[in-house]
């Protein structure tokens, strides 16, 4: 298990609002950061190149994580601190971030690109700042081991690699060690969280991988690395399923939590007249451990078409509200 971060004991006041750049972010690899850093970059611009097609996603998102803050709010004790987590920040472009500033005594945000995160919260006013953390860190917490397992096969040549890799992944333990952030909030947030982090050991071996051999792993079965893919699937599940369990110990037992993440990619071509429809998540294996965790004071949640490209691809979002069960 990592360390423990308690963002209530480690903060930086020089810069208004404080800052924890954990061990961790240091063992996910160079390229790997740099693809996050590069996503956020692109979705501050994409934003402010669509303009309205982006701005019903955000509307939709600030309105969703504001209702489950408020419920959040409704049902803590009185006397308590009201604390709010919000993973993945990111840009903060679909987190109500000066609201829930607002609303909350501390904010703490969690994102491996930090600079995106601190840009937005600079806008915040000096009274707001005082409020928030952000915590840089591997929300997953197995990206390094998972990474030094794979570094041991990596010195073989490339098809002694990939003989060896799918038994050393299969043996891999994903569960219990995402990195605790401290407890007990009055609200956490996971938006659009889940199936990003649970692919940061993947775009990690993916990147050392060609480092190393020069060709890109696949993401199909079939070809050379077959049964690696195999191997990893699971894993990925299980990360996601993880992500679950790792929200439920972060919520108090009175709080409430928001989650929404994509279901499904549309793809658009103009040489069909239906879109592609891909999976992007796997709910036959995510409702039961949400069932096993938490009730839902509204069971169908909310969903709506995000337009990640207008004219070529949107995504479907569904969001819902989370109590911890007794």
């Amino acid at each position: 298990m990592s360390k423990e971060i308690d963002p209530r004991k480690n903060t930086e006041t020089a810069r208004g609002y404080g800052l924890v750049i954990h061990r961790s972010v240091r063992d996910i690899p160079a390229t790997t950061r740099a693809r996050f850093a590069e996503e956020n970059r692109s979705i501050r611009e994409r934003t402010e190149r669509f303009g309205l097609a982006y701005n019903e996603h955000i509307q939709k998102s600030q309105q969703a994580i504001l209702t489950t803050a408020d419920r959040a709010l409704s049902r803590a004790p009185q006397e308590k601190e009201k604390t709010a987590l919000i993973l993945g920040s990111g840009n903060c472009l679909d987190i109500p971030l000066a609201e829930l500033t607002d609303r909350f005594d501390k904010v703490t945000l969690v994102e491996i690109d930090h600079q995106s995160t601190e840009a937005a919260v600079k806008k915040l006013s000096p009274e707001q700042q005082q409020k928030t953390t952000i915590i840089a860190t591997d929300i997953t917490g197995v990206v390094a081991d998972f990474a030094k397992r794979m570094d041991l096969h990596l010195n073989r040549p490339m098809q002694a690699f990939l003989a060896r890799a799918p038994g050393s992944v299969a043996q891999f333990d994903v569960t219990g060690k995402g990195l605790s952030v401290g407890a007990d909030y009055t609200f956490v947030s996971s938006q659009l969280v889940m199936t990003q982090v649970s692919s940061l050991p993947i775009l990690s071996l993916r990147e050392k991988f060609f480092k190393k051999y020069g060709v890109h792993l696949s993401t199909q079965p079939g070809g050379a690395d077959h049964e690696l893919i195999m191997a990893l699937q699971p894993k990925t599940i299980g990360l996601q399923q993880e992500h679950i369990r790792q929200l439920a110990r972060l919520v108090a037992p009175s709080g409430t939590v928001h989650f929404a993440d994509t279901v499904t990619l549309f793809k658009y071509s103009p040489f069909s007249k239906e879109p592609k429809r891909l999976p992007v998540s796997n709910p036959q294996f995510i409702v039961p451990v949400i069932g096993e965790q938490f009730t839902s004071p509204n069971p169908q949640g909310d969903a709506w078409l995000w337009n990640h490209e207008p004219g070529k691809s949107q995504f479907l979002v569904m969001a819902h509200s989370f109590d911890p069960k007794p």
